[in-house]
């Protein structure tokens, strides 16, 4: 098929993800933020009904005592618990299957999930699919997509402990395929939250490397956002917000980990990202991301943060007004457009550099960039609303500069 013809239809398939949005009631979480963010969503559970939740956490998280303050919670007020916590990060559809099976068990009325993405991630299928007896993976494959998860199941609650995904004001989860790797998306109202805690003291103890990743997928959230086709008045209000947040506190809380009002300020960040994102979507960035996480297990926020600046770069043509609009926004004075938008881009390549980004990916080897490319190429396409199309061959030379070079002694 001609590029020219594959590329209307991915510009229709793209306005009609936007109408899709607009005329969906696409749910917002009950936001509780600040020191008493999570005592307040725990009074708000109980309130609600919960009688026996099920806290969906890690094994880290466990071991750190992170969420001892909330086991104290449940016992002072006499409410029976159970804990799954056998989630590794890029959860693929077997840890769906157990948190599931878990929950049905124990007779759970309610998911807590504390954690990162992976962990909150997780936690939306299990919620959005608690109600399925015998639950296999190929049912969980199924739901890839736009809108093929309707049902809801139990109540979700939420407390990120990072400040990054966004995933706790989000209609998404991000799963990994069991059998071959790939990650893939699964969009629908039914798995937003429905509240969640915004506290940057739980935060305070995220070492500086994670701080840097996190930091960076949410700074990639809004950037995407704000130049996605599908981009609104109200998605570009949260996306300039949390630009402007992330470039005023993500290094301070890089530097000084235990300071609280920065870390407050970078979780506000990460969920006005969110919820940018929710509605405008993601772009190549979150595409190439997505198999670069699933093929070597890099961090996500560290996977876009090594591809944001190319993409940026590739787009900066037909994104030149919006990379001005976020120039200005952090404090960028130039004498036109062009030049605040390539500003823009230079703040952003400065920050990695701050932030001790990698430039490279360790592993990828220049075989491996055309599988990559064609996988997140089929995701951006059908997905995103992209504020360019690229090609293939495009994408694999995108990837190649991700190489770490190798010189012969």
């Amino acid at each position: 098929m001609p590029i020219a013809l594959l590329q209307y239809l991915y510009r229709l398939n793209a306005i009609a993800l936007k109408y899709a949005a607009r005329m969906l009631n696409i749910p917002k979480p009950l936001l509780f933020t600040g020191t008493q963010a999570i005592d307040d969503l725990l009074l708000f559970m109980s309130s609600s009904g919960s009688k026996r939740p099920l806290i969906v956490t890690d094994n880290a998280l466990l071991d750190l005592g992170t969420i001892e303050p909330i086991q104290a919670y449940f016992k002072q007020h006499n409410i029976a618990y159970d804990i799954f916590s056998d989630i590794q990060p890029d959860p693929d559809e077997r840890v769906i299957i157990a948190g599931v099976n878990a929950l049905r068990t124990a007779g759970n009325d309610t998911v807590l999930a504390i954690g990162g993405g992976s962990v909150l991630d997780t936690a939306k299928m299990i919620a959005g699919l608690a109600h399925k007896a015998s639950l296999q993976e190929k049912h969980i494959r199924r739901r890839q997509g736009l809108l093929k998860l309707w049902r809801k199941s139990v109540p979700l609650y939420v407390i990120p402990t990072t400040a990054g995904t966004g995933s706790e004001a989000t209609m998404a989860a991000i799963i990994t395929n069991a059998e071959n790797n790939q990650k893939y998306p699964v969009i629908s109202p039914i798995i937003t939250a429905d509240a969640a805690a915004v506290c940057g003291n739980i935060m305070t103890g995220l070492p500086a490397h994670m701080t840097a990743a996190t930091g960076m997928d949410a700074l990639t959230h809004a950037i995407e956002a704000y130049t996605s086709k599908n981009a609104s008045s109200e998605t570009n209000r949260y996306a300039l917000a949390a630009v402007r947040l992330i470039f005023n506190n993500l290094k301070d809380c890089y530097n000084q980990g235990d300071n609280v009002q920065a870390r407050q300020q970078m979780a506000l960040a990460s969920t006005y990202a969110g919820l940018a994102f929710n509605k405008a979507g993601v772009g190549y960035v979150h595409a190439i991301a997505h198999q670069l996480g699933a093929r070597y297990h890099i961090a996500h926020g560290l996977a876009n943060a090594m591809v944001l600046v190319a993409i940026m770069k590739l787009n900066q043509p037909a994104c030149e007004r919006q990379f001005a609009e976020l120039a200005t926004a952090i404090g960028i004075q130039a004498s036109n457009p062009q030049a605040a938008s390539f500003a823009f881009i230079d703040a952003v390549t400065m920050l990695c550099h701050n932030l001790a980004i990698p430039q490279h990916v360790e592993p990828l080897q220049i075989d491996d960039c055309p599988v990559i490319a064609k996988a997140a190429l089929k995701e951006a396409h059908f997905l995103y609303a992209v504020p360019v199309y690229i090609d293939e061959e495009q994408c694999v030379e995108i990837l190649q500069q991700l190489i770490k070079p190798r010189y012969n002694s």
